[in-house]
């Protein structure tokens, strides 16, 4: 892990963007980040039903201190 990411891992958050049919890769990567107690946000976790997707997604992003995108040659 990056030591900038372990050493401020208090203060930083990743948001994780995916694509759907990569869920099951993005949750172990999510798990994995959260295992070493570094905050994510993550579709699953913190959107709720009734919630303005564009609205909470913006919000994640910008209380996010790292974008991590997972690219693959999936498509849905």
């Amino acid at each position: 892990m990056n030591q900038f990411i372990k050493s401020n891992k208090e203060s930083c958050q990743v948001f994780i963007s995916h694509s759907t049919i990569d869920k099951p890769f993005a949750i172990k990567i999510k798990n994995k980040l959260e295992t070493d107690e570094i905050l994510t946000w993550f579709d699953n976790k913190d959107l709720d039903i009734g919630d303005i997707l564009s609205d909470e997604i913006s919000n994640g992003i910008t209380k996010s201190s790292y974008f991590l995108i997972i690219i693959s040659e999936n498509k849905k």
